[in-house]
Protein backbone atom coordinates (compact mmCIF):
# COMPACT_ATOMS: atom_id res chain seq x y z
CA UNK A 1 0.00 0.00 0.00
CA UNK A 2 2.88 2.33 0.81
CA UNK A 3 4.31 1.79 -2.71
CA UNK A 4 1.01 2.78 -4.31
CA UNK A 5 0.85 6.05 -2.34
CA UNK A 6 4.48 6.77 -3.23
CA UNK A 7 3.78 6.12 -6.92
CA UNK A 8 0.65 8.30 -6.88
CA UNK A 9 2.59 11.04 -5.06
CA UNK A 10 5.38 10.87 -7.64
CA UNK A 11 2.87 11.13 -10.52
CA UNK A 12 1.22 14.16 -8.88
CA UNK A 13 4.57 15.92 -8.34
CA UNK A 14 5.67 15.26 -11.93
CA UNK A 15 2.30 16.53 -13.19
CA UNK A 16 2.54 19.73 -11.14
CA UNK A 17 6.12 20.39 -12.27
CA UNK A 18 5.19 19.83 -15.92
CA UNK A 19 2.12 22.08 -15.59
CA UNK A 20 4.18 24.89 -14.07
CA UNK A 21 6.81 24.51 -16.79
CA UNK A 22 4.17 24.81 -19.53
CA UNK A 23 2.48 27.75 -17.78
CA UNK A 24 5.68 29.79 -17.47
CA UNK A 25 7.22 28.74 -20.78
CA UNK A 26 7.71 31.72 -23.09
CA UNK A 27 6.36 31.42 -26.63
CA UNK A 28 8.90 30.74 -29.36
CA UNK A 29 10.52 33.87 -30.78
CA UNK A 30 9.67 33.82 -34.49
CA UNK A 31 12.68 36.02 -35.25
CA UNK A 32 15.06 33.19 -34.38
CA UNK A 33 12.83 30.22 -35.23
CA UNK A 34 13.21 28.53 -38.60
CA UNK A 35 10.22 28.93 -40.92
CA UNK A 36 8.40 25.65 -41.48
CA UNK A 37 6.93 26.87 -44.79
CA UNK A 38 7.97 29.55 -47.29
CA UNK A 39 5.29 30.74 -49.70
CA UNK A 40 3.75 33.79 -51.33
CA UNK A 41 0.77 35.68 -49.96
CA UNK A 42 -1.21 34.47 -52.98
CA UNK A 43 -0.37 30.82 -52.24
CA UNK A 44 -1.22 31.17 -48.55
CA UNK A 45 -4.61 32.80 -49.13
CA UNK A 46 -5.43 30.25 -51.86
CA UNK A 47 -4.53 27.40 -49.48
CA UNK A 48 -7.10 28.70 -47.00
CA UNK A 49 -9.86 28.18 -49.60
CA UNK A 50 -9.74 24.67 -48.12
CA UNK A 51 -9.74 25.96 -44.53
CA UNK A 52 -9.72 22.61 -42.70
CA UNK A 53 -6.72 21.34 -44.67
CA UNK A 54 -4.90 24.67 -44.37
CA UNK A 55 -5.50 24.78 -40.60
CA UNK A 56 -4.00 21.30 -40.25
CA UNK A 57 -0.99 22.32 -42.31
CA UNK A 58 -0.30 25.93 -41.22
CA UNK A 59 -2.03 26.64 -37.88
CA UNK A 60 0.47 27.55 -35.13
CA UNK A 61 3.37 27.12 -37.57
CA UNK A 62 6.09 29.65 -38.38
CA UNK A 63 5.62 30.84 -41.98
CA UNK A 64 7.76 33.01 -44.21
CA UNK A 65 5.54 34.89 -46.64
CA UNK A 66 6.47 37.09 -49.61
CA UNK A 67 4.15 39.69 -51.03
CA UNK A 68 3.45 43.32 -51.82
CA UNK A 69 2.21 45.66 -49.14
CA UNK A 70 -1.40 46.66 -49.66
CA UNK A 71 -1.80 48.69 -46.47
CA UNK A 72 0.07 49.67 -43.29
CA UNK A 73 -1.89 50.62 -40.16
CA UNK A 74 -0.83 51.50 -36.64
CA UNK A 75 -2.69 51.97 -33.40
CA UNK A 76 -2.02 51.79 -29.67
CA UNK A 77 -1.37 48.04 -29.84
CA UNK A 78 1.27 48.19 -32.58
CA UNK A 79 1.68 48.14 -36.33
CA UNK A 80 0.04 45.85 -38.89
CA UNK A 81 0.95 45.20 -42.51
CA UNK A 82 -1.59 43.80 -44.98
CA UNK A 83 -0.08 41.81 -47.86
CA UNK A 84 -1.95 41.79 -51.16
CA UNK A 85 -3.16 38.56 -52.74
CA UNK A 86 -5.02 37.56 -55.89
CA UNK A 87 -8.17 37.25 -53.76
CA UNK A 88 -10.13 40.56 -53.87
CA UNK A 89 -11.60 40.04 -50.36
CA UNK A 90 -8.66 38.43 -48.53
CA UNK A 91 -5.03 39.12 -47.84
CA UNK A 92 -2.45 38.32 -45.19
CA UNK A 93 -2.49 40.46 -42.03
CA UNK A 94 0.86 40.64 -40.24
CA UNK A 95 1.16 42.03 -36.68
CA UNK A 96 4.71 42.83 -35.60
CA UNK A 97 6.79 42.63 -32.44
CA UNK A 98 7.07 46.03 -30.73
CA UNK A 99 10.81 46.27 -31.42
CA UNK A 100 10.19 45.76 -35.16
CA UNK A 101 8.04 48.89 -35.47
CA UNK A 102 10.93 51.18 -36.48
CA UNK A 103 11.83 48.89 -39.41
CA UNK A 104 8.21 48.66 -40.54
CA UNK A 105 7.65 52.43 -40.39
CA UNK A 106 10.13 52.82 -43.28
CA UNK A 107 7.99 50.63 -45.57
CA UNK A 108 5.52 51.96 -48.11
CA UNK A 109 2.44 50.55 -49.82
CA UNK A 110 3.50 48.62 -52.92
CA UNK A 111 6.87 47.53 -51.46
CA UNK A 112 7.74 43.85 -51.94
CA UNK A 113 8.61 42.27 -48.59
CA UNK A 114 9.28 38.94 -46.91
CA UNK A 115 7.75 38.55 -43.47
CA UNK A 116 8.06 35.71 -40.96
CA UNK A 117 5.36 35.08 -38.35
CA UNK A 118 3.16 32.56 -36.58
CA UNK A 119 -0.03 31.62 -38.45
CA UNK A 120 -3.12 31.83 -36.25
CA UNK A 121 -5.66 30.97 -38.96
CA UNK A 122 -8.09 32.88 -41.11
CA UNK A 123 -10.80 35.32 -40.20
CA UNK A 124 -11.43 37.54 -43.22
CA UNK A 125 -7.68 37.48 -43.87
CA UNK A 126 -5.01 34.95 -43.03
CA UNK A 127 -3.44 36.18 -39.78
CA UNK A 128 0.26 36.09 -38.86
CA UNK A 129 1.27 37.23 -35.36
CA UNK A 130 4.64 37.95 -33.75
CA UNK A 131 5.99 38.95 -37.15
CA UNK A 132 9.45 40.01 -38.14
CA UNK A 133 10.62 41.68 -41.33
CA UNK A 134 12.99 39.30 -43.14
CA UNK A 135 13.63 41.28 -46.34
CA UNK A 136 12.38 44.26 -48.26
Amino acid sequence: MKKIFSLVGLVVVVGVVFGLYMFYKKPADTRTAKAEFTLSANELVAAFDQEDEANKKFLDKILQVQGKILEITSDTTGITVMLDSDDPVSGVTCSFYADEIEKVKDLKEGDAVTIKGKCTGKLMDVVLNNCSLVAQ
